[in-house]
């Protein structure tokens, strides 16, 4: 039965973490990605859509650094913060964060670069200990923390570290006379700054990876004024990570601060700060999946090893366990060119097709048409689910209303009909960014019918630009969503 099967999970850090063996059997690197790239001294940032397997590229690549003896440590931005540590860090402003009100010019005066390499260093001095390397950096960084300390716990309001007496005894014995601070508070400067000596001092051979992951936010679920707190902080994560991958190289450590960040969180960001953009600009290396024309393709190779790997104990005949035609009415279709069409090109795809038909078809003993067939509103509703969390960072939570309400046809053959009967819904945002973003993140296509075969267009397959001579396709992986199929 199909219940008995594991198909991977969504998270890619919990499918790695939790079912190891599977993780590393069905792992299928892009042809478009080289591993080997990220490091400190060339790139360190990753880019690609959510369910792009940014992650999961992560965790392989960790993998193998720790069977090479290096250290690594997974921080994710959106599991890792609470909401109180937003607050926590909004304390260390010098600008009122609260105020900001009208100002356009207001989000350039965040700067958590302190912070961020002070958290950068405790969760370097966290895994020293974790793997019994007991040294002075390590217990000036972590001071008194507990296992259960926030992440910024310790920042007091005026912008100051709490320091303890054996923090002060390391310190003076690498020079660094602290007592002139009172209050027992220390800038977040010199905090860092003391960091990055004793680690420089006492860790010339240690080797290790930091990853961090998850850098997102959403309009969905906060106010205007949030989400540039949070894109502040997020840029300001790679302003941090250049600054210690650069401290890193020029002191000869073999120490790596790895990012990840998805396409709509970089625009955004780029859109509130242009200089961010020179960071971005040859440092990044960019994540994506060639769905070609032809036989075997990366994803439906992917999809057979989590096939043939589901069962534990077993290895799956995949063709007699999976249609490899499929037949919808009159029409039939490999299972491929199925993949090709109802997918954007991503692996989170393929794990949401397979657990969408398990979970729809727990007592089947295999994967057949019927199965599929089942699966399809399922899979939509997953599939617009993760697509509209995209587009929202920048258009808000109502997109998913509207786009249900007023997608009632899968292809408009002019511009100007899509524009009558979708966007006219929409109202108090810009219409232009909108259809960008609908044809970027896939909710939209273009087709041309000048041709003896429709020819699609599409930007996950690498089309940059949606064109409104064209006519407007809904793409076929959300038809049963809107029940247009």
């Amino acid at each position: 039965m199909l219940s008995d099967h594991y198909f991977g999970d969504v998270e890619a850090i919990d499918e790695g973490r939790n079912h190891s063996s599977y993780f590393h059997k069905t792992f299928v690197l892009p042809n478009s990605f080289s591993i080997s790239s990220l490091n400190n001294n060339r790139k360190f940032i990753v880019v690609g859509r959510k369910g792009a397997g940014k992650t999961a590229i992560q965790f392989h690549l960790a993998s193998q650094l720790e069977s090479s003896g290096y250290l690594t440590h997974f921080f994710s931005f959106y599991n890792d913060l609470k909401p109180t540590d937003y607050n926590q860090a909004a304390a260390g402003q010098k600008i009122d964060l609260l105020g900001f009100g009208n100002s356009s010019n207001i989000f350039l005066n965040y700067d958590f670069r302190d912070l961020w390499q002070r958290t950068f260093f405790i969760k370097m001095a966290e895994t020293l200990r974790a793997n019994d390397f007991e040294s002075k950096f390590v217990r000036f960084a972590l001071g008194d923390r507990s296992r259960l300390s926030s992440i910024f716990e310790g920042i007091l309001r005026s912008a100051t570290v709490k320091v303890t007496a054996e923090m002060k005894m390391i310190s003076a014995e690498f020079d660094f006379d602290l007592s002139a601070f009172t209050n027992d508070g220390i800038p977040l400067s010199t905090f860092v700054h003391v960091c990055r000596e004793l680690f420089l001092r006492e860790h010339q051979d240690h080797r290790l990876y930091l990853f961090v992951d998850e850098l997102v936010f959403s309009k969905l679920d906060a106010k205007d004024d949030e989400v540039r707190v949070r894109a502040a902080m997020v840029r300001d994560v790679f302003r941090t990570a250049r600054d210690l991958n650069n401290f890193f190289v020029q002191n000869d450590l073999d120490v790596h601060v790895i990012c990840s960040v998805r396409p709509e969180i970089r625009d955004l960001i780029n859109d509130l700060d242009s200089e961010i953009g020179k960071i971005f600009d040859g440092k990044t290396v960019e994540l994506s999946w060639d769905m070609r024309e032809g036989d075997d393709s990366l994803l439906f190779l992917l999809l057979k090893q989590k096939v043939i790997h589901s069962k534990l104990g077993e290895v799956i005949d995949f063709s007699p366990f999976t249609d490899e035609v499929l037949n919808f009415g009159s029409n039939s279709v490999s299972l491929e060119d199925f993949i090709r069409t109802n997918t954007w090109s991503r692996p989170r795809d393929i794990v949401q097709l397979l657990n969408s038909i398990a979970d729809k078809n727990q007592n089947s003993d295999r994967i057949g048409i019927e199965e599929i067939k089942s699966a399809l509103n399922e899979y939509g509703r997953r599939s617009f689910v993760e697509i509209v969390e995209e587009i929202s960072v920048r258009h808000g939570g109502m997109i998913a209303l509207n786009l249900r309400k007023s997608v009632n046809q899968s292809h408009y053959r002019e511009f100007s009909e899509f524009e009558r009967k979708v966007l006219n819904v929409f109202s108090g945002i810009d219409r232009a960014s909108l259809v960008e973003d609908l044809f970027q993140y896939g909710v939209i296509g273009n087709y041309d019918d000048r041709f003896s075969r429709r020819r699609y267009y599409w930007a996950h397959r690498g089309e940059e630009f949606f064109k409104k001579s064209l006519g407007v396709s809904i793409h076929k992986g959300l038809w049963n969503y809107f029940n247009i199929r």
